[in-house]
């Protein structure tokens, strides 16, 4: 498995990878990393455990895409 580092693009397992993040940092609490993420999509700062999170491969822009586009957001739920 890849290493998580800055700038990774990671979903929350947690959240059943509700949102798509980019890495913003990478803290040591008492042992632990627990890693800093920023909504890429919304408007939105997290944080998690490492082993909570799926590393999307940055090269595979498609499977970003496609599953960008299977979440359902406030506005494709009702049409203008």
């Amino acid at each position: 498995m890849k290493e998580i580092e800055i700038g990774s693009l990671v979903y929350r397992k947690s959240y059943e990878k509700d949102v798509l993040f980019r890495v913003c940092d990478i803290k040591d609490c008492e042992g632990r990393k627990i890693i800093i993420l920023k909504g890429v999509e919304v408007r939105l700062i997290a944080d998690a455990q490492e082993d909570d999170l799926d590393i999307l491969e940055e090269n595979n822009e498609e499977q970003k895409n496609e599953e960008l586009d299977e979440q359902e957001t406030p506005f494709s739920r009702h049409p203008l």
